[in-house]
């Protein structure tokens, strides 16, 4: 045998003698004869008794009680004990996530690092902070524990025009996105994310949109098994959603979820920094003073886009109106992607009611439903909901269309890029970027027809650049 096959052969051996082990440890030990060893076999059924059943008592009669059928109050008595149980491990899960020495390690802030640097490792300060990122994650992990937030204060607006609307978005640099990456990831989210029902999936790892859609899906097929087309959907919006959410309800949900008072001020930092940086375009000197009074009370209004924890408070703090429907009310069929809603039922008058909770709900957290959003349609009229149509035919069978407002915004997207990069005022990898987003979304609608046109048009506006071999 060479060298090597030797080496292999011990190794066999090895396995074979640690699986011969732990066979006789699950099945006890065997004689020659084939008979039990019965001294053994006692031994190890008495062993698992104890493991399972109370202490104190001979073993035998506490497996003769295990056997007795359950009265009524044995049954009460076992459910409670699991609940003690269940709670005291929630609080052990629960304690380090919501301790503040626990939360802001070395080791935390580098995965946080890590994450945030992907696709934007060519901009200068994240070059320089990778560079020296031991030495800045400890300052960091240091300021942290003396209760300041050492980072650099630049705050960045950026202007989107989104779908003819305006939006105002704050950008921040990378050490303070390191430190609000690290607070979400290592505390807020898995804290909070058990609180929410399943069929919230905005902004949560696993879920999103497309989860989102796939639910959806699911709802309208079951209900057109029982009813056909002949049931009805409600769809709404909430009015400016994110400029509505109060500091208040962020800080009474930190202290629902048990946070420590250095991670409450932390979160409520976070939360008031981007509207304190703006306090310097206000030229009244009271009014300025007084809105910094407000922000300092947790009376503010209003949290920014951008803000990972922005997006998280957008989950939990409208959360009573989920539970409010789902829980109480029992519907099925609800869905919440961030402020846009749906329920579908048998009833238009259900719906109401369902449209009326979720009002009151929402006004308990400083929110309103858009009336202009908010309709009541039958099944077979369809409905819109994350840019795609949906439909059920008289024959119960779901059919999704894309809205035909973002197919006629895409073709002339595709027109002005053409132009622009005639020009030399973009590049053709941007072109490709917004192209493809746009076709990899087209197929969660049946819109063969649609993608095979879009694509045509992109062939003669670019010449297929990096869609060699793509089909519709």
């Amino acid at each position: 045998m060479t060298n090597r096959e030797q080496i292999v052969a011990r190794i066999e051996r090895s396995k074979a003698r640690k699986a011969a082990k732990r066979e006789a440890r699950a099945r006890g030990t065997w004689r020659e004869n084939g008979s039990i060893d019965l001294e053994l076999l006692t031994k190890a059924a008495n062993d698992a008794a104890r493991r399972c059943c109370w202490h104190g008592k001979p073993v035998w009669e506490q497996i003769k009680t295990a056997l007795e059928p359950r009265t009524p109050y044995a049954e009460l008595r076992i459910k409670a004990l699991d609940r003690v149980k269940s709670r005291e491990q929630r609080l052990q899960d629960v304690t380090p996530l919501g301790d503040f020495r626990s939360v802001f390690t070395i080791q935390n802030l580098m995965k946080s690092l890590q994450k945030r640097r992907k696709g934007v490792e060519w901009k200068g300060n994240v070059q320089r902070f990778i560079f020296h990122a031991v030495l800045k994650l400890k300052r960091l992990k240091d300021s942290l524990l003396e209760g300041k937030l050492n980072v650099d204060a630049t705050i960045r607006r950026i202007m989107l025009h989104e779908r003819g609307k305006l939006r105002e978005i704050h950008a921040v640099m990378i050490d303070c996105r390191v430190v609000q990456g690290c607070y979400c990831d290592s505390c807020l989210v898995p804290l909070t994310e058990r609180t929410l029902i399943r069929d919230n999936p905005a902004s949560v790892k696993g879920k999103g949109v497309t989860d989102a859609r796939n639910r959806l899906a699911m709802f309208l097929k079951e209900l057109a098994a029982k009813y056909g087309n002949g049931f009805f959907i409600m769809t709404g919006d909430f009015t400016k959603f994110f400029d509505h959410l109060r500091h208040s309800d962020c800080l009474k949900r930190f202290r629902e979820i048990r946070l420590d008072r250095m991670l409450q001020g932390l979160g409520m930092k976070i939360a008031r920094m981007y509207q304190e940086n703006e306090l310097h375009e206000i030229a009244d000197e009271a009014e300025r003073a007084a809105k910094a009074e407000q922000l300092r009370r947790h009376k503010g209004i209003g949290l920014t886009l951008g803000s990972q924890e922005s997006q998280t408070m957008a989950l939990v703090i409208p959360n009573g109106i989920d539970h409010a429907v789902k829980d109480k009310l029992g519907v099925r069929a609800y869905e919440r992607y961030m402020d846009d809603t749906m329920a579908a039922g048998p009833s238009k008058e259900e719906l109401k009611h369902v449209g009326q909770t979720i009002q009151s709900e929402a006004a308990e957290v400083g929110l309103s439903m858009n009336a202009k959003k908010t309709a009541i349609t039958k099944a077979s009229k369809g409905m819109k909901f994350l840019q795609i149509y949906y439909k059920v035919t008289d024959t119960g069978h779901l059919v999704k269309n894309l809205v035909r407002a973002g197919i006629v915004r895409m073709r002339r997207k595709l027109k002005k890029f053409a132009k622009m990069i005639r020009r030399g005022v973009m590049r053709l990898d941007d072109a490709f970027a917004s192209f493809s987003a746009w076709f990899g979304n087209s197929y969660h609608a049946d819109a063969y027809r649609t993608r095979k046109e879009m694509l045509s048009l992109y062939w003669r506006l670019f010449h297929g650049y990096r869609m060699e071999g793509v089909y519709a």
